[in-house]
């Protein structure tokens, strides 16, 4: 899962952790070059990956129709954060 520090070898051999991202706006990492993940967006929105959570609407009786247009304003809102904080999102 994200968020979780790597380690990487330097010149003397010595261990040195590397963080995988460089900042976390509104519980979203930021990666290098200012790029954010659809899948992260979701999961800090909503606690689970999309597929879990389109799996629980289909259960709960909820057309394909209506499971997109979910999926649609979470794209929106999505754009509009990477929008307000200059950021290229990628889904």
């Amino acid at each position: 899962m994200w968020g979780r520090d790597e380690e990487e070898s330097n010149e003397q051999g010595k261990k040195k952790r590397k963080k995988r991202y460089i900042d976390i706006i509104e519980y979203v990492p930021v990666y290098p070059g200012n790029k954010v993940l659809f899948r992260h967006f979701v999961e800090s929105r909503l606690g689970a990956p999309w597929v879990m959570v389109r799996d629980s609407l289909y259960e709960h009786g909820y057309t394909i129709f209506e499971v997109n247009a979910y999926r649609n304003r979470l794209l929106d809102e999505f754009w509009e954060l990477c929008r307000e904080h200059g950021l290229k999102g990628q889904i």
